[in-house]
């Protein structure tokens, strides 16, 4: 009979939180779920903002994706068009 393998705890939670607990950095392509939890939308909602706000995406075969920094630029432009009206 094998007995389990222990893991320190210390080091279960540094397998788990990344390398020397470094900031992490948000990936450079988002699904469409992804960028609808980092905006607290529904998937439903951003697929809206696609069509009818232009919100930008990028095509990869059949694959929707967001980029990141047009996310953020995106964002960006829409708070001062409102801040502006």
């Amino acid at each position: 009979m094998k007995l389990p393998k222990v893991v320190p705890e210390s080091l279960q939670q540094a397998r788990t939180s990344g390398v020397n607990d470094t900031p992490s950095t948000p990936a450079l392509l988002l699904t469409v779920p992804q960028a609808a939890q980092q905006m607290g939308l529904s998937p439903a909602m951003v697929y809206k903002l696609i069509l009818s706000e232009n919100l930008p995406i990028v095509k990869l075969g059949r694959s929707t994706r967001i980029v990141y920094a047009s996310l953020v630029a995106w964002l960006k432009a829409r708070e001062d068009e409102q801040r502006l009206s």
